[in-house]
């Protein structure tokens, strides 16, 4: 079961919800891309990068969708040397990104990688806006359930955006600029 692979190698974090659903597996929470530190104890610091609220489908031990959310563009190559091998044949990954200011489709090893801006907000919740899914279509079903639906509308879903390479991709990053929270 690779959901329970990467459990044990540990590169699951902040687990919100682990299932299954005719046999096949889901997986929602950040996935690990690069480990913390070992302390002097021997304990290991949270991890230093992660694929933030990663929503995972997996078939057959082969990863059908995964999306997620990263803080820099660049951390896409971690997330590519770590799952790519792992992804089924046309596997539909869809990232939100910090640090780009339009939708790109980029080639990577054997991933096409949708990637669409993202200034702030919920993976989920974005994901299902940019899919068209309605609240309403989700109503009665189960979170396993949510997250097939999630993958059949992706599998139907053309990105509007520059193909390019990942080199190129990386060529047209922008500064990202934090905006102050809390009360004033």
């Amino acid at each position: 079961m690779l959901i329970q692979k990467y459990k044990d190698e540990g590169y699951l974090f902040n687990v919100n919800l682990t299932g299954e659903i005719s046999g096949n597996e889901i997986y929602r929470g950040d996935l690990v891309l690069e480990f913390g530190e070992v302390t002097e104890r021997g304990d290991r610091k949270p991890p230093s990068v992660v694929a933030k609220q990663a929503v995972v489908y997996a078939v057959a031990d082969k990863i059908e969708m995964l999306v997620a959310g990263l803080y820099q563009l660049s951390d896409l190559e971690m997330l590519a040397e770590h799952y790519q091998n792992d992804c089924a044949e046309g596997a539909q990954v869809l990232v939100f990104v910090h640090d780009i200011k339009d939708n790109l489709i980029i080639s990577l090893g054997n991933l096409t990688v949708k990637a669409v801006p993202l200034d702030d907000g919920m993976i989920w919740n974005e994901a299902l806006e940019l899919l068209c899914i309605e609240k309403s279509d989700l109503k009665g079903q189960s979170a396993e359930e949510k997250v097939v639906t999630m993958f059949d509308e992706l599998k139907a879903f053309t990105l509007k955006g520059e193909a390019v390479s990942y080199a190129d991709a990386l060529g047209k990053t922008v500064e990202v600029k934090h905006s102050a929270r809390g009360p004033v």
